[in-house]
């Protein structure tokens, strides 16, 4: 039932993402849309999807120092790998079965540790959203003409305020002995409980960093930000897109937000809706933003395949998931 709901969920997102494009591509002629992409600057292009590699080694660097808390022995070069082969299933298979299932089953596989392995996707999550909104926030301030969007400098203050406390909730000592004590130890509440109070275990390992790893994990995800902030840059600048760079910074993470919602197949037909809302204040032409959207996609195709690559590496020597030693 759950896997039939699964594919019911992705059949309702390619429509949706169908019945979108070709809305967009009635009102706005793929010709001309083909004209701009055909004037692309293909070094620069190419700049910004090796910036791309970088940006997923430097989270996977913070990925690594939260499963070392937890006991799971993986490298950094694992879980990039994990990452890119996580972003190609997410593009064809739905729901549950889709990439971020596939991400929690590789990391938590080597040493079986389903929960903890949650647990540091979550903390990874939010880490990574709250520097995201952060960086939003200040490049929208930094934009002279941000008071024409008002109402998303608000969205994104209110997000960020929401994740922050989400986020210190669940790490400060406090708060999780208070859930612990109160979780129930019999009948199926219990063994909800007993599941549930595993992740507390685990979230009080967090709450033992020292301020110097907590920083360092900070650290990580604003490099790993700043790298793909300048990777849209240039993809902005390849086909010349008449856009600042605070103003990129900002939509940035108003597209990665957007882009955390299930609605549509890989972001697909909302991203580009979205899009020509947020650069219709600024003049941007309509064929531009398209193509610099379907650039977008690109970049993600690019590593889906990526991710393909070391999938088919991966079954034709038939090695198994496992964890290697770890210096």
């Amino acid at each position: 039932m759950a896997k039939n709901k699964s594919w019911l969920k992705w059949s309702i997102q390619l429509l949706i993402t169908v019945v979108l494009l070709g809305v967009l591509l009635t009102r706005i002629p793929f010709a001309q849309v083909w004209h701009t992409l055909t004037q692309v600057n293909v070094t620069l292009l190419m700049s910004a999807m090796l910036l791309q590699l970088a940006m997923r080694y430097s989270a996977a660097l913070r990925m690594r120092i939260l499963v070392k808390a937890q006991g799971i022995q993986l490298k950094a070069r694992q879980l990039f790998e994990i990452s890119c082969v996580s972003t190609f299933y997410g593009l064809g298979l739905p729901g549950e079965l889709g990439g971020g299932a596939i991400r929690w089953h590789r990391i938590s596989a080597p040493n079986n540790k389903p929960a903890e392995s949650f647990l540091c996707i979550l903390v990874d999550r939010a880490v990574d959203t709250l520097v995201l909104l952060g960086l939003g926030l200040m490049f929208w301030c930094l934009d002279p003409l941000a008071a024409k969007q008002g109402a998303l400098g608000v969205l994104l203050m209110s997000l960020l305020l929401a994740l922050g406390v989400m986020h210190a909730l669940m790490l400060i000592p406090q708060v999780t002995e208070w859930v612990k004590v109160r979780l129930p130890e019999k009948g199926v509440l219990g063994f909800v409980g007993g599941k549930f109070i595993k992740l507390i275990y685990a979230a009080e390992k967090f709450q033992d960093f020292p301020i110097s790893v907590k920083l360092k994990v900070i650290g990580y995800s604003i490099l790993r930000h700043l790298i793909g902030f300048a990777s849209l840059v240039l993809m902005a600048r390849a086909i010349a897109l008449p856009l600042e760079m605070t103003q990129i910074g900002w939509i940035r993470s108003i597209l990665l937000i957007l882009s955390m919602l299930p609605i549509a197949w890989a972001g697909l037909g909302v991203r580009e809706v979205s899009l020509l809302v947020l650069l219709e204040p600024y003049g941007v032409a309509p064929d531009m933003t398209l193509a610099w959207s379907f650039l977008l996609l690109l970049r993600m195709l690019w590593i889906a395949s990526i991710g393909a690559g070391f999938e088919v590496f991966r079954v034709l020597r038939n090695k198994p998931i496992h964890s290697e030693s770890v210096a």
